[in-house]
C-alpha cells in the first residue's frame, strides 16, 4: 500500500494546513477516538506532522502511535519516538527503510505493553482471517492471563491499535492486519509457545464446529453460513496444522468431519474432496478413529467426487461403504443420507429401476414429514425417467406438500442440496410434457430464484440444468435460455463443479445448433456430448443426442445423423429411458424422409409409433410434436384434411402456453392447410 501524504518540512504549519494532508488526517482521526473532545491546536500541528514524517506515512504505524497520545501527550510521543527509532532501525540497516520504519513502530508499541497483553497479542497472532471473543479467550488464556482477563485485555489492545474490529460481521469479530499478525506469530514463535498454541487454535475449532453440526439441524442454511463462513481460513489453518508431521491427526480427523457441511454449503467441494481424502489417509493408519467419523467421511468423498469427477465407480464405493457403517451403527439418520447418496448415483448413471428400488427402500424408513417428502421425491424422478410421469407427477406435488408442511425455511439444505428445488425441477419437466407450458415455466422461474436467494451454487447449477436451460429451449424463449446457460456455466466454473460445467457445455451447444448456427455448434456439441460420458452424467443424454442428430441432417450429413439418432434410441432402451423416446422416435421419422434414401413409409410407421408412446405415457407436448410432424408429412402425400383434423384435435387439447414455439408452428400449419 502506497504512504499517506505527510506534509513537508516547512515553517508556519497550522492545523489546518496540517489537516490538508491525509497522514495527519488519520493520525488526529485515530486520536480523537481515544481522547474525547480532541482537537488539533495550531501550535500541535508541526508535531503532529513531525510524527507523520517519522513514521513515513504508514497507516499502521500511525495509528500505533497515535493509540499512545492519551498516555504520553503528543510531545511525549514525539520525543519517545524519535529516541526509540534511533535504537531500533539503527538494528535493522540491511531492510527497507519502510520496513524500519513499520517494525520499529511494532518493536516500540510492543515494549510499551504489559507482560498479560504481550502474552494475548502474541497468541492471537495464530489465528487467521479473524476471530470472536469466544475463540480468543479460548486461545490466548494461559500462563499469567485467565481466560475471564482476556476480553479485558483484548479491549486494551483494541485501544491501542493493535488488533482491529471488525464491524460488517453479524457478530463481533477482532483481526490483526497483515503486518501485525506475522509480528505477532514470529513473537509467539520465539516465546516457545507455538506449538502448545497451534493445538489449542485446532481443539478450538474443532469444538466450534462440532457445535455447528446441531445448529446446521435448526438454522437456516443463510444465517448458519453467515455465522462460520468467515471461519473458513482458521479451519484451514487448523487441518494442515493437524495433519502435519507435529500435528494430531485424529483432531484433525474431528474437525474435517465437522467442516464438512460447511465447505458444502459454500460449494468448495474440489476443497471438501481433498481434506476429506487426507482424514481417510490418515484414519487408516490410525485403529482408534470412532467409526462414525470414517462413515461420515466416506458420504463426504462419495459425493466431492460426483460434484467434482462425475460419477466415477469410487463414488458409489464410498457411499456402499458408509452405508454398511451405518447400518452396523444403527444410525437411522445416516443410513437414509446414504440411501439418498446411492440414488443420486443410480440416477446419475441412468440406472433408473435401481434408483427406483433405492427410493422406495428410503420411503419404508422414513418417519419424519422431511423424510417423507423426500422420500417421494425420490420415487417420483425415476417414475419420470421411464415414462410414468402422471404417477411422477403424484409423488412430486405430495412431497411439495409435505415440505410446506414443516414450515422450514426455504433455504434449507438436506443432504448438501436444497431439496424442494430439486422438486420443482422435475415437477416442471413433468409439467410441459402434460401441456402446461406456462405452469412448467412458473415453477421454473420461482426455483432459479429461490435458488439465487439461498445463495447455494449446487442447487442453483442443478436447478439451472434440469431446468431453466431445457424448458427455456423447449418452449422457444431463445433469450432466456442463453442467460441460463451462461449462468449456469459462470456458476459451475467458480466452484469447480466439473459435471454441471459440462451440462452447461452441453446446453450452450445444442442452443446453437438449434438456433441454425451448424458450423459452430456441432463440433462444439459432439465434443460435449464425449464429456458428458466422461462424467457418467446420464441427464438429458439421449435428448442431446437427438438435437445432433437434427443437426448434422440440416448440415446435410444424414448418415452420421441417423447413426446419432440410433445411438441415442439404444440408450433407451438400454436404460429404459422412456419419458422422451416419443420424440426420438419423430426425431427418426424426421431423418427417414432426408437424403437420396429417403423413407417416408417407414417414417409414418415412425410417427405413428412416436404418438402412441406419448398417448400412453400423458405425454400432451410430444403427441403435439409428432402430430405436427405427421400433418407435414401427409400433406406431402395429399392428405390435407386428415392432416389438418388430426392436428387441430391435438391443438386444441391446450388451454395454455399458445404463444410458445410448438403452439405456434402447429398453428400456422393449421391455418395453412385451411
Amino acid at each position: 500500500m502506497s504512504p499517506l501524504e505527510t506534509p513537508p518540512l516547512a515553517p508556519g504549519l497550522t492545523a489546518a494546513s496540517a489537516l490538508r494532508f491525509s497522514a495527519v488526517e488519520l493520525f488526529v482521526e485515530r486520536v480523537a477516538s481515544s481522547m474525547d473532545g480532541f482537537r488539533l491546536s495550531d501550535d500541535d500541528a508541526p508535531v503532529a506532522a513531525d510524527i507523520c514524517r517519522q513514521l513515513d506515512g504508514i497507516a499502521l504505524a500511525i495509528e500505533l502511535a497515535a493509540a499512545r497520545v492519551s498516555a504520553f501527550g503528543m510531545r511525549g510521543v514525539a520525543e519517545r519516538l524519535g529516541d526509540c527509532f534511533r535504537v531500533l532501525v539503527g538494528a535493522r540497516r540491511t531492510a527497507l527503510p519502510r520496513h524500519q520504519t513499520l517494525a520499529a513502530a511494532l518493536d516500540w508499541s510492543h515494549a510499551l505493553l504489559a507482560d498479560a497483553q504481550r502474552a494475548v497479542f502474541r497468541r492471537l497472532g495464530a489465528f487467521a482471517g479473524g476471530f470472536t471473543l469466544e475463540s480468543a479467550c479460548l486461545v490466548a488464556a494461559g500462563d499469567n492471563v485467565a481466560e475471564q482477563d482476556v476480553p479485558e485485555v483484548l479491549a486494551e489492545l483494541i485501544d491501542k491499535s493493535l488488533v482491529a474490529v471488525d464491524t460488517a460481521a453479524p457478530r463481533s469479530r477482532f483481526r490483526l492486519l497483515d503486518t501485525t499478525r506475522a509480528y505477532a506469530l514470529a513473537k509467539l514463535t520465539q516465546s516457545g509457545e507455538l506449538a502448545d498454541i497451534r493445538r489449542r487454535h485446532a481443539q478450538c475449532f474443532s469444538d466450534i464446529f462440532a457445535r455447528s453440526l446441531a445448529e446446521w439441524q435448526t438454522r437456516a442454511s443463510g444465517e448458519w453460513l453467515g455465522c462460520y463462513r468467515l471461519e473458513v481460513d482458521n479451519v484451514r489453518l487448523a487441518l494442515d496444522w493437524a495433519f502435519s508431521p507435529s500435528g494430531d491427526a485424529a483432531v484433525g480427523i474431528s474437525l474435517t468431519v465437522a467442516a464438512i457441511p460447511l465447505w458444502f454449503q459454500l460449494s468448495s467441494t474440489d476443497e471438501c474432496r481433498n481434506r476429506v481424502g487426507h482424514a481417510l489417509e490418515a484414519g487408516a493408519a490410525n485403529r482408534s478413529v470412532h467409526a462414525r467419523h470414517v462413515m461420515q467421511l466416506y458420504a463426504a468423498l462419495g459425493l466431492s467426487q460426483t460434484f467434482t469427477m462425475g460419477l466415477a465407480p469410487q463414488a458409489s464405493a464410498a457411499w456402499a461403504k458408509a452405508r454398511d457403517i451405518a447400518q452396523t451403527l444403527g444410525d437411522r439418520e445416516f443410513q437414509l443420507e446414504t440411501l439418498w447418496g446411492l440414488w443420486f448415483c443410480h440416477i446419475g448413471l441412468g440406472e433408473y429401476r435401481a434408483a427406483l428400488g433405492t427410493a422406495r427402500e428410503f420411503r419404508m424408513h422414513a418417519q419424519s414429514p422431511s423424510d417423507l417428502a423426500l422420500g417421494d421425491r425420490l420415487i417420483g424422478v425415476p417414475l419420470h425417467f421411464i415414462g410414468q410421469g402422471a404417477k411422477a407427477r403424484g409423488h412430486i406435488e405430495r412431497s411439495l406438500r409435505y415440505e410446506a408442511a414443516t414450515a422450514k425455511p426455504a433455504d434449507s439444505i438436506r443432504f448438501r442440496f436444497n431439496q424442494p428445488l430439486g422438486a420443482r425441477a422435475v415437477l416442471a419437466q413433468i409439467l410441459w410434457l402434460q401441456g402446461f407450458p406456462e405452469r412448467a415455466m412458473q415453477q421454473v422461474h420461482q426455483s432459479v430464484e429461490e435458488a439465487r436467494a439461498g445463495g447455494h451454487a449446487i442447487s442453483l447449477c442443478d436447478v439451472l440444468a434440469q431446468s431453466a436451460c431445457p424448458l427455456a429451449m423447449l418452449t422457444g424463449e431463445w433469450s432466456m435460455a442463453e442467460a441460463a446457460v451462461a449462468e449456469l456455466l459462470e456458476e459451475a466454473g467458480r466452484y469447480a463443479l466439473t459435471p454441471w460445467r459440462v451440462l452447461g457445455e452441453c446446453w450452450n451447444a445444442a442452443l446453437k445448433v438449434t438456433l441454425g448456427e451448424l458450423d459452430a455448434g456441432l463440433p462444439l456439441l459432439a465434443g460435449c456430448l464425449v464429456d458428458l460420458r466422461q462424467v457418467r452424467f446420464a441427464f438429458f443424454h439421449s435428448g442431446l443426442l437427438g438435437i445432433l442428430a437434427l443437426g448434422l441432417v440440416g448440415a446435410g450429413q444424414v448418415a452420421p445423423g441417423r447413426r446419432a439418432i440410433d445411438e441415442a434410441l439404444q440408450l433407451c432402451r438400454q436404460r429404459e429411458e422412456l419419458w422422451c423416446i416419443a420424440e426420438l422416435l419423430r426425431i427418426k421419422g424426421e431423418l427417414l424422409q432426408k437424403g437420396r434414401d429417403a423413407q417416408p413409409a417407414q417414417a409414418e410407421v415412425l410417427f405413428e409409433r412416436s404418438l402412441e408412446h406419448a398417448r400412453r405415457q400423458r405425454a400432451l407436448a410430444w403427441e403435439l410434436r409428432t402430430a405436427t410432424s405427421l400433418a407435414r408429412l401427409r400433406c406431402l402425400q395429399g392428405r390435407h384434411e386428415e392432416a389438418r383434423d388430426a392436428l387441430a384435435a391435438i391443438y386444441g387439447r391446450f388451454d395454455e402456453g399458445l404463444a410458445t414455439g410448438d403452439l405456434k408452428a402447429a398453428k400456422a400449419l393449421i391455418d395453412a392447410m385451411s
